[in-house]
């Protein structure tokens, strides 16, 4: 997909490990990020590598960030319950296969009250 990608949209990024988030990052001076799009098939990775990826995702986003997943199970809601302050699923049955749409905010930093 990524090779069919990169010719369209020549000024995107693209990089291939998503445990490399925040460096990536960090060198291209771009700092944190308001959104996180993912279709990684976390259902397929070790365990320790989606604890990788996490860690990642949730410190590449700024306070109020929003990190959205599409997933074909509930498997990650657990972890990224643990993950996130606010978790929210939404199933999509008209998808082939029908998927969930994780969305998952990070703390705004400024507390309640």
């Amino acid at each position: 997909m990524r090779m069919r990608l990169e010719p369209q949209f020549p000024d995107v990024r693209f990089h291939e490990d998503a445990v490399d988030l925040n460096r990536v990052l960090t060198d291209a001076g771009l700092g944190k990020a308001d959104c996180i799009l993912s279709g990684l098939p976390f259902a397929n990775f070790p365990q320790e590598l989606r604890d990788q990826i996490m860690d990642q995702v949730y410190h590449a986003l700024k306070p109020g960030g929003v990190f959205v997943a599409f997933q074909y199970s509930l498997q990650m809601k657990k972890q990224l319950s643990s993950v996130f302050e606010q978790v929210s699923v939404k199933m999509v049955p008209l998808n082939l296969p029908p998927a969930f749409v994780y969305i998952c905010r990070k703390d705004d930093g400024k507390g309640v009250g």
